[in-house]
């Protein structure tokens, strides 16, 4: 049985790893195996559908500790969410740059003067 895994640690490459091989922070890998590495500790590893390593090499799985699960449902659910913000952001920044200039009063140099010019338009006549 396999499964998708994202990588959220791809730090502390082992010195004698060969780098063309390496994992990579925010990629999404499939799980095609699973094993207790005796040489770390009976961590869990994972043997990755996406990487075929040499089979000379030393290394043959990743630390699990390395991967979260991942969940296309909730990728695509966050991906919405992300995309919504990002719409609204914009529109948020402009209301409250716009209650900054009104509520900032005297106090508020940079401010200031925007909001002299403002009323300006209408009269000088807000200050005693």
């Amino acid at each position: 049985m396999s499964f998708k895994v994202i990588c959220k640690n791809d730090k502390a490459m082992p010195k004698d790893f060969p780098a063309a091989y390496w994992i990579e922070y925010g990629e999404v890998y499939t799980v095609v195996d699973s094993k207790k590495m005796a040489n770390n500790r009976m961590a869990t590893g994972y043997k990755l559908e996406e990487i075929d390593m040499p089979a000379d090499c030393p290394y043959q799985y990743f630390l699990a500790n390395r991967f979260v699960p991942y969940n296309d449902e909730a990728d695509k659910a966050l991906q919405e969410l992300m995309d919504e913000v990002n719409e609204i952001v914009p529109e948020v920044q402009g209301i409250v740059a716009q209650r900054t200039v009104i509520t900032c009063g005297g106090s508020c140099r940079p401010h200031q003067s925007l909001l002299d010019r403002k009323l300006g338009e209408v009269g000088n006549s807000y200050r005693s």
